[in-house]
């Protein structure tokens, strides 16, 4: 699964970058390897879960691919995480890839798609994009972003590949999803309030000297 793959890769890249932060990134190129580890070998504690081919290759790729960029400014390393995040979903959103003979409808009502078909596949499929969206406000808030306008951006995003999804086959496109990022990316502004004394990029650089 292609999509399973990018999004291996993109989530471990997150992770490598996280532990960048609070350890040395040095530190990160070992413990990185061990945390992928640990998460493959959880799988099989886990009910109905299975350490798929997808997984496995992509925590390899991710964990070259996190030793790659490692050396990066920490800006263009972000930079390159944030947008293997997107891509990531991206490819997930479009997936299997097979267009239908004819457009669905739009589901307007939320959670209405989440009541139809394996619920335990609709939750696990939400958990991994909730997990892709916070990682996403997170990293471009950690650069100066406000929240609040990021999580609209990414919401816009997100609203044009459930549209996309009416055209896709096995797919069932609502507005469920780009509300959800809206929702999230409030309460990471209630959960992480930016301090009032705290100067952004942009203030430091317009401030006279």
């Amino acid at each position: 699964s292609f999509g399973q793959l990018f999004e291996r890769i993109a989530i471990i890249l997150f992770f490598g970058e996280l532990l960048s932060r609070v350890f040395k990134p040095r530190q990160s190129l070992i413990l990185l390897p061990l945390l992928a580890a640990a998460v493959i070998a959880g799988k099989l504690f886990l009910v109905d879960s299975q350490a798929s081919p997808s997984m496995l290759l992509g925590s390899v790729f991710g964990v070259i691919g996190w030793w790659t960029i490692y050396k990066l400014s920490l800006e263009l390393r972000s930079t390159v995480v944030v947008v293997a995040l997107i891509s990531a979903y991206s490819i997930l959103a479009m997936s299997p890839y097979t267009l239908r003979d004819e457009p669905s409808s739009f589901g307007w009502l939320p959670l209405m798609g989440l009541l139809e078909g394996s619920m335990l596949n609709n939750i696990r499929s939400l958990g991994h994009n909730l997990a892709l969206f916070a990682s996403v406000l997170l990293l471009l808030r950690a650069h100066g972003s406000k929240t609040t306008v990021a999580s609209i951006g990414l919401a816009f995003w997100v609203m044009i590949m459930e549209l996309m999804q009416i055209f896709i086959a096995t797919r069932s496109a609502s507005i469920t999803e780009p509300l959800l990022v809206l929702l999230l990316g409030q309460f990471l502004c209630i959960l992480l309030p930016v301090p009032k004394n705290d100067i952004t990029m942009t203030d430091a650089i317009a401030r006279p000297i």
